[in-house]
């Protein structure tokens, strides 16, 4: 059988470098801006991204989650440096927990719940993958968004950003 980590989790350090890159374009300064009264603020989304590594280490290290028991803890940010710092924190933690993992512990199963009914039930690593990786990648989406909104320049993840394309352009002339 092949291993999991290099199959399943071959990506993970390119997800990581692009979602590192995109964090260190927030303009801490507008951390309260919103596009919309219905959408988190910039300063909420970007600390929601750097923390999201903390729920792949809940299917690493625990057999079982109920999110409607957990507190989870408050996390002060006062800069993109914080913000940062949080990132290869949460980040490290799991990128470490997964490179020691085992197939057989990855391929247990995993159950998240809220107030005791479950919601997700599959494997380990499955519930890296959907909980932690592809949450990260959808909100790291929502995020260029809102910095395209604020006309802040940021790298492309999986290609050159139209920032890149211009930069590259006028390097040219």
């Amino acid at each position: 059988m092949p291993d999991l980590r290099e199959t399943l989790f071959l990506d993970l350090d390119h997800e990581f470098d692009a979602t590192r890159k995109i964090l260190a374009a927030v303009p801490w300064d507008r951390a309260d801006w919103k596009p919309h009264d219905k959408s988190m603020s910039l300063g909420k989304l970007s600390t929601h991204i750097a923390t999201l590594p903390q729920f792949g280490m809940a299917a690493v290290t625990t057999d079982s989650l109920d999110v409607s028991q957990v507190q989870m803890p408050e996390v002060e940010i006062g800069s993109t440096d914080d913000l940062l710092g949080v990132w290869d924190q949460a980040s490290g933690a799991l990128r470490s927990a997964l490179s020691e993992a085992a197939n057989e512990y990855l391929e247990a199963p995993w159950t998240m719940s809220v107030n005791g009914h479950p919601m997700f039930e599959n494997s380990r690593h499955t519930a890296v993958r959907q909980w932690a990786l592809s949450h990260i990648a959808h909100h790291r989406g929502q995020l260029t968004v809102y910095l395209r909104l604020l006309d802040v320049p940021f790298p492309g993840v999986y290609g050159p950003s139209a920032d890149d394309r211009a930069k590259m352009a006028t390097q040219r002339i």
